[in-house]
């Protein structure tokens, strides 16, 4: 849980982004599950409201079933998407506050 954005297989690391996204999503809906008052993630700005989980579930579940397609840019938050590896094929999705920075399926 970020409140800029979640780095999602930026390094092609072999996982394909799906089943990166349904891991998040899994993660996201034990960590509701424990009823926190506040999420301290490690960095980016704490404490956050517990509405991010259901942003990140939302949006992973819109990636998954296809109803929230990727943004135009990988940049955001005042980030340029140079930062993200160059010329290397990566993606955006953003639902409400959540943001994941994904590598483009091949």
């Amino acid at each position: 849980v970020d409140p800029g954005q979640v780095l999602l297989n930026v390094r092609g690391d072999g996982k394909g982004t799906i089943d990166i996204v349904k891991l998040h999503l899994a993660n996201m809906e034990k960590l509701k599950k424990l009823n926190a008052m506040r999420l301290l993630p490690a960095h980016n700005g704490t404490p956050l409201d517990m509405s991010y989980l259901d942003e990140f579930i939302e949006l992973s579940k819109g990636v998954l079933d296809g109803t929230i397609q990727p943004s135009s840019t990988v940049a955001g938050y005042g980030v340029p998407p140079m930062m993200w590896g160059g010329d290397r094929k990566l993606k955006r999705y953003r639902y409400g506050k959540a943001s994941f920075v994904c590598a483009k399926e091949k």
